[in-house]
């Protein structure tokens, strides 16, 4: 063959692995993805057979997921060492090897032929990896019509071989996204259970210690009216938190809905803040308000508005040094 000639076969070569390239990159599933590309390869190499075998680091060996002599079952029994194999050392040296009569080489391993009842003549391994890390090995199987793999066969399969590594790469992050999906929806599910059963739970009992602290408020005197003061105002401090805890559940159902109306801001949020006057000053906190001036309405539900402003100013009476201050602001910011 001459030069020219040689020229124009690898140049056909090389088109018809970028169709098979474009033709594999809208195929999502692995599966078709990976016998697509073992019959491209036997295609190309002018092959009777070819087949992709992936680590399998737990067992130390190569296992056949793609072949195209071999249906699943048997693929799946079958383990080639990485020791005494020519796709092992393909694996291990991570570059190509050739063995054009694998009747007479002591790398050969004969055992998949005895279980096949197949014979391999010559054999073609080159290794799949992907960023450093070799994955597996894809192999052509018996050149035809006499001829011997070369170098251009080493192309393809090299080719090829990136295609396969990456598909199973992509398919291994797949199967990580899909896992870590998985454990945020359980967890996502174990929050709204543990949400949905303390909020019911605590209802009876908190309702218990309210009941007997106004009881003991109207009959106690002395440091004994102040203990169950003491009671009363944790008990509701403790409701409002089961309140809340019942707002987050049905929000997380999607049972809440909005009731809109016509809301007075400059009214609710002042009467928060004076809600808060005494905590804060407590610890000799001020609370220092600025409304801008004219009305503050707007639309929106009383309700879900107080408790975000009861979130706000509890936050920052808790987290406020002593003796600092707190400044409110209701600024009209047009939108």
């Amino acid at each position: 063959m001459n030069t020219t000639a040689e020229l124009n076969a690898l140049l056909q070569k090389s088109n018809r692995l970028l169709e098979i390239n474009r033709d594999l990159s809208a195929t999502l599933d692995v599966d078709t993805l990976l016998q697509s590309i073992v019959d491209a390869a036997a295609e190309l190499t002018h092959s009777e057979q070819a087949s992709i075998a992936r680590y399998d680091e737990e067992n130390d060996c190569l296992r056949f997921i793609a072949a195209r002599w071999m249906d699943p079952e048997m693929m799946a029994s079958i383990r080639v060492p990485m020791q005494g194999s020519i796709a092992g050392q393909a694996f291990s040296q991570q570059g190509p090897v050739i063995a054009h009569d694998t009747q007479t080489d002591k790398r050969f391993f004969q055992d998949v032929d005895e279980l096949l009842d197949f014979t391999t003549r010559s054999l073609l391994a080159v290794p799949m990896s992907i960023q450093g890390e070799v994955t597996g090995v894809l192999s052509a199987v018996n050149k035809m019509d006499g001829l011997e793999f070369d170098q251009e066969d080493i192309y393809v399969l090299d080719t090829l071989a990136s295609q396969a590594a990456i598909a199973l790469h992509n398919a291994r992050l797949l199967r990580a996204s899909e896992d870590a999906l998985q454990a945020m929806t359980e967890l996502d599910e174990m929050k709204s259970n543990f949400v949905a059963i303390t909020s019911h739970e605590l209802r009876i009992p908190l309702g218990l210690i309210l009941g007997h602290a106004s009881y003991l408020k109207e009959i106690a005197e002395g440091d004994t009216k102040k203990q169950a003061n003491v009671i009363e105002r944790a008990a509701l401090r403790l409701k409002d938190i089961v309140e809340d805890l019942s707002r987050v559940e049905t929000m997380q159902s999607g049972q809440s809905s909005l009731r809109a109306e016509v809301v007075d801001l400059k009214s609710l949020v002042q009467d928060q803040v004076e809600a808060y006057r005494r905590p804060a000053a407590e610890r000799a906190i001020r609370l220092q308000t600025k409304f801008d001036d004219g009305a503050a309405e707007i639309q929106g539900e009383a309700d879900k508005l107080e408790t975000v402003i009861d979130h706000l100013l509890n936050n920052a009476v808790a987290f406020t040094n002593q003796g600092g201050l707190i400044e409110i602001r209701l600024e009209d910011k047009g939108e």
